[in-house]
């Protein structure tokens, strides 16, 4: 009767596939999305999303807008909107990021932050006081 609606990470087709068999060692690249089944060791920066598959195995930074976790990552995490690790998904390395998802059965082994961005926004809702002139000056001739 009633559905649950979730979110979830909308991926459009990769423009970068790292294979199953593949192992890769550098520093990752790209404008678009990535797709990982094989392993990498570097660093992973993209302004789109990543997909880590099951068979994965990464040892890196990685920086990307979204981040879906099947494989396993040894590395910090920054992504701008959301990261959700699946069941199978495993990260040991620090996280920060607006929306965190972690599906039963999964490993997360760090720290999560959310990020400053974030943060920002809610200190200017804080409410601020200031004391009228008038106060101000009677405080300060009681202090002399």
């Amino acid at each position: 009767m009633f559905e649950k609606k979730e979110e979830k990470i909308i991926l459009k087709e990769p423009e970068t596939i790292v294979g199953e068999s593949v192992k890769l060692k550098g520093n990752l690249k790209s404008n678009s999305n990535i797709k990982i089944a094989g392993s990498l060791t570097g660093e992973i920066k993209t302004k789109g999303n990543i997909v880590v598959d099951k068979s994965s195995k990464i040892n890196a930074k990685i920086q990307a807008k979204n981040l879906k976790v099947s494989g396993t990552i040894n590395g910090d995490i920054e992504v701008k909107e959301q990261i959700e690790i699946t069941e199978t998904g495993k990260v040991f390395g620090d996280i920060s990021a607006n929306i965190l998802k972690i599906q039963p059965g999964a490993i997360f082994s760090g720290k999560s932050a959310m990020q400053e961005q974030t943060l920002a926004k809610e200190e200017e809702l804080t409410p601020s006081y200031e004391l009228p002139e008038s106060q101000k000056n009677q405080k300060k001739e009681k202090n002399k």
